[in-house]
């Protein structure tokens, strides 16, 4: 948990290689370490204390807390492959093809999501003809779809996202689009519990 604030950071990696280095080198070859390279103190010192008026060589370095987060249901995740053009089309208009791949929180855009799926469902709904089982698959994870965008009848917080990623295959070694295909994933989940509120 808390990996995804720092994974884009450069200076997380420079840290990170930095305290590796010095533990290696602590390690295998101490005397390869100059004088004024900082090392990574093998015993803890005493936590230091606030600085006093008339208190000489103490002052509050650092506070470090341990916070736990009340009880929270689990987070779920969904995937399915959508071909459908006003799926193609919202991916369009929000600069999709640009990156690549959307994130999609905000209500109004939620509700745009929301709609499309009920647009694809209403059109299942008037077909004559018997669905396949890849269709009975598609049409199952439009109504979760549905049913998790529909959760509380509003869109707050942040328990609920949608991401829909530009699908690429290879040919001949090289990376070539694979047609309008999109993969959406569904996030929702980690909302407090009955417990939770208590705490």
């Amino acid at each position: 948990n808390g990996f995804s604030f720092v994974k884009n950071s450069q200076k997380y990696y420079d840290d990170c290689a930095q305290i590796l280095l010095e533990m290696i080198t602590a390690k295998l070859a101490p005397q390869l370490i100059p004088q004024s390279m900082p090392h990574v103190a093998e015993d803890v010192p005493d936590a230091p204390v606030l600085r006093r008026t008339g208190e000489a060589g103490k002052e509050l370095r650092c506070v470090i807390g341990i916070i736990r987060h009340g009880d929270r249901t689990p987070k779920q995740k969904m995937k399915m492959v959508v071909t459908h053009e006003r799926f193609i089309k919202l991916f369009e208009e929000l600069n999709g093809p640009k990156t690549g791949h959307i994130k999609i929180k905000e209500p109004k855009l939620l509700q745009q999501v929301l709609d499309i799926c009920r647009c694809l469902l209403e059109e299942a709904n008037h077909h004559s003809t018997p669905p396949t089982p890849e269709t009975e698959e598609i049409i199952r994870k439009l109504h979760q779809l549905k049913a998790v965008l529909e959760m509380h009848g509003y869109f707050a917080g942040i328990n609920r996202k949608v991401q829909l990623k530009q699908l690429l295959k290879q040919h001949n070694g090289v990376q070539v689009e694979n047609g309008p295909q999109l993969l959406l994933i569904l996030k929702w989940g980690g909302e407090l519990t009955s417990v939770g509120q208590r705490q």
